[in-house]
This record gives C-alpha cells, sequence and structure tokens, in this order.
C-alpha cells in the first residue's frame, strides 16, 4: 500500500533518502525510489559473499534475499 502524502513545505518538492519524522511520531527511514535499485544491488553483492549454508540457517540475512 502506498500512503500520498503532501509534498513537502520546505520548498525542495522532494524528501531524500533519510531518517523522516512526522509530528510526535517515531522516526522512520524514507528510502527514495530510484535510491532502491543501487540499495538491492548492495545487499545482493554482500549476500553473494556469505556461504550458502549461513543463509539457510539464518532466517534474517534468508529474507534479505527476497528484497
Amino acid at each position: 500500500m502506498v500512503r500520498q502524502l503532501p509534498a513537502p513545505i520546505d520548498g525542495k518538492g522532494r524528501v531524500e533518502t533519510g531518517a523522516v519524522k512526522f509530528g510526535d511520531d517515531w522516526p522512520g527511514l524514507f528510502i527514495r525510489g530510484d535510491n532502491t535499485i543501487t540499495l538491492r544491488r548492495r545487499i545482493n553483492d554482500l549476500l553473494d559473499y556469505l556461504p550458502a549454508e549461513e543463509l539457510q540457517n539464518n532466517w534474517s540475512l534468508a529474507m534479505l534475499r527476497m528484497i
């Protein structure tokens, strides 16, 4: 689900990749669409260095393969 929010009022017109906080809520991580391509490639590059057994035995690492 994509949640549509109004454009930022800082005059830049776009939100950059990084921490974002709305009101009193906790900060979250926003990743721009154009940055997700590179991030996915880098995650896969790192996972390629791990032995296959490590990915099979570690659920968190295996989940990264699905990104």
